[in-house]
């Protein structure tokens, strides 16, 4: 609810306190690191994706949002290995942004 009116940190409280009742759910990760993406910090974004990454290696969306992370970063090495994993997870946008950006 936070994250949708632009509150990022009460959003981002919440979902820290989500993770503490569940560490096991995903979506709060995910949205920490969406938030820190969206708000332009992503070398956390990065971090978190990792985090999420680490307790849900098949997450492709992960991957492939941790691949749009650095690639804004212009680190496309990191960029295009992210989208492979997630291409090879099944995401179709994956493949699209291989195509398009990793020669």
């Amino acid at each position: 609810m936070w994250y949708t009116v632009k509150n990022n940190a009460d959003a981002l409280e919440d979902f820290a306190h989500a993770i503490k009742l569940n560490p096991d759910f995903d979506k709060p990760y995910y949205n920490i690191a969406m938030v820190k993406a969206t708000s332009g910090d992503l070398d956390a974004a990065i971090v978190e994706y990792t985090r999420l990454l680490s307790k849900h290696p098949d997450a492709d969306v992960a991957y492939f949002d941790r691949g749009l992370a650095y690639f804004n970063k212009k680190d496309n090495g990191h960029a295009c290995e992210d989208w492979h994993r997630a291409a090879d997870l099944g995401n179709a946008n994956a493949r699209q942004m291989i195509l398009a950006n990793c020669h």
